[in-house]
């Protein structure tokens, strides 16, 4: 048998899920749920919307859109569509952080918006001319709902 005391600290130093992975883990997981899931998912989704309504109404794919799609009702289903996509982006966000998970999926959330907000894909920005009511609405729910997405896959992995 051996002398050594059971109850003993490890010799070797003991690193944390959290240190080991490090930031860029961290950065990877808000790349992948925020620019890549919320930010890819709804360009390409926005972008086979316009071509298929476009091609269904007869209307020229120049990239502004049909008539059928240029009023407020229209402008509220797609902002609600993106949201899905936003908290897709926060479950992906979740799933690959190395730690706190639904921080993660709310800085995916806010990357999300950073980058779509200048290039005016988001309501609000510059692309949109219907009530400012559909056009901020969707902005103060970016970030919940990607924490949303961050705080189901947070529950599934509990």
């Amino acid at each position: 048998m051996s002398d050594q005391n059971p109850y003993a600290p490890p010799k070797a130093p003991v690193l944390d899920h959290a240190t080991r992975m490090g930031r860029r883990e961290s950065v990877r997981a808000i790349a992948a749920g925020g620019l890549v899931v919320d930010f890819g998912g709804t360009m390409l989704f926005a972008s086979a919307v316009l071509a298929v309504v476009s091609v269904a109404t007869g209307a020229p794919f120049d990239g502004t859109p049909p008539p059928i799609l240029d009023n407020a009702r229209a402008e509220v289903a797609l902002s609600l569509c993106g949201l899905v996509f936003t908290a897709c982006g926060g479950y992906v966000a979740a799933g690959r952080a190395p730690y706190r998970p639904v921080l993660h999926a709310m800085l995916a959330g806010a990357v999300s918006l950073a980058v779509g907000l200048p290039l005016g894909l988001v309501p609000g920005g510059e692309g949109n001319h219907h009530s400012q009511i559909v056009d901020w609405l969707p902005l103060f729910f970016q970030v919940p709902v990607a924490a949303l997405g961050g705080y189901v896959w947070e529950r599934r992995a509990a």
